[in-house]
């Protein structure tokens, strides 16, 4: 009875734990629609615009840092529920913002604050899941796949419907609420001991480490072409005479796939009898699909279907990679590895947006950013093989 009990409880702090990574990722997802034209509408110039947008992701790069040594030296639990109250805090100042000015500064600590959230989420999942690593990082991605589908939409609606502000207020409520049942329902995990000097060590044993190099490699590349899609697809759509919402409808189709195919058992089968050849498949995935979309201007037809196998290339590769980063890293060392990953993670999607930008300006071919990146992804195979699973 007592087994059983535990078990329950053990299975409700996971469950929990997943369900602040879903909190965090939907924060992320639903400013996507509203930032720009929020800092438009306080009166922001179109540089000070973008300078805004992306203010979040570079703070942030620098929190997901700082929080991985932290979450190596402190309870983790503790790190979390301080990142979420401050997290939620920013959000609901975004009500309180007058001018371009004060958005730009509120964006930088929201990021920096938001950094703690998913190293320590998944950290904290490595920790808890050591038999079941793969399925355990598979569900929570499908969860990730999933805010990405309706962050973006309920945020649409909410801000026709209530305005700007109610976004973040929302956003913030959610973020408020999973603190509280974090706070209940998952124990603590005491990671105070660690000094200064033992943090240099440590950084220096995951430089060192071929295998995790290649994971994070492996990450950097998929982000770029996450980036390049989210920059540029829409631009390209555009010319095609669609819609935003048809672009809505295609990153849906691709969150769609990715959180089926992490949640089945069918990439945890593919997994165990080879990770190198998920990741290599995911990756070819990934070129393949760019190609598509490069292919588009000739052929409309082919936007779904690309999206389609970007779906299965992610869904085969977030799983693999985040359950990689839990078994090379030893429980002193993940919140670390997960926040060189969730750095890498955010420096991919930023510099493929930036480089689809400058490559779409140099070049007249309309497609030519996604030929970019599709040849990121084929070059970086050979890479891939010396990606293992710990056994």
């Amino acid at each position: 009875m007592t087994s059983k009990v535990q078990a329950q409880s053990s299975s409700m702090a996971l469950w929990t734990i997943r369900a602040v990574a879903l909190v965090a990722f939907m924060d992320l997802f639903m400013q996507l629609p509203v930032v720009a034209t929020y800092a438009r509408s306080l009166g922001a110039a179109a540089a000070m615009i973008g300078v805004t947008v992306g203010m979040y992701s570079a703070t942030n790069l620098l929190g997901n840092l700082g929080a991985g040594v932290m979450l190596d030296r402190m309870d983790r639990k503790r790190l979390v529920v301080i990142g979420m109250i401050l997290t939620a805090a920013s959000l609901y100042a975004y009500s309180f913002v007058d001018t371009p000015v004060q958005l730009l500064v509120l964006r930088a600590f929201h990021g920096l604050f938001a950094g703690v959230l998913a190293p320590g989420a998944f950290a904290m999942l490595g920790d808890r899941s050591r038999s079941q690593r793969v399925r355990s990082m598979g569900m929570s991605g499908s969860l990730i796949a999933v805010s990405a589908v309706i962050g973006p939409l309920l945020a649409g609606w909410i801000s026709v419907e209530l305005g700007y502000e109610a976004v973040f207020v929302t956003s913030a409520t959610l973020m408020l609420v999973a603190a509280l049942a974090f706070l209940v329902l998952v124990p603590g995990t005491d990671h105070s001991s660690s000094e200064p000097s033992h943090d240099r060590q440590q950084v220096s044993s995951l430089a060192r480490n071929g295998v995790l190099l290649r994971v994070f490699w492996a990450v950097l590349v998929m982000t770029f072409g996450i980036g390049v899609l989210i920059n540029y697809l829409p631009i390209v759509v555009e010319e095609m005479g669609g819609s935003a919402r048809t672009s809505g409808i295609a990153f849906a189709t691709f969150s769609l796939v990715a959180t089926a195919l992490m949640a089945s058992p069918l990439h945890r089968v593919m997994d165990a009898r080879s990770r190198a050849i998920t990741i290599v498949c995911g990756l070819g995935f990934l070129g393949v699909s760019s190609l598509m979309l490069a292919a588009l201007g000739a052929a409309a037809a082919a936007l779904f279907p690309a999206m389609v196998i970007f779906g299965l290339g992610f869904g085969m590769l977030f799983p693999s990679l985040s359950a990689s980063v839990a078994d090379q890293a030893g429980s002193s060392q993940r919140g670390t590895a997960f926040g060189i990953f969730y750095a890498i993670y955010s420096l991919g999607v930023f510099v493929g947006a930036v480089v689809s930008g400058g490559v779409s300006g140099a070049f007249a071919d309309l497609g030519a950013p996604f030929y970019l990146a599709a040849a990121v992804p084929l070059i970086a195979i050979p890479v891939a093989f010396g990606i293992r699973a710990r056994q």
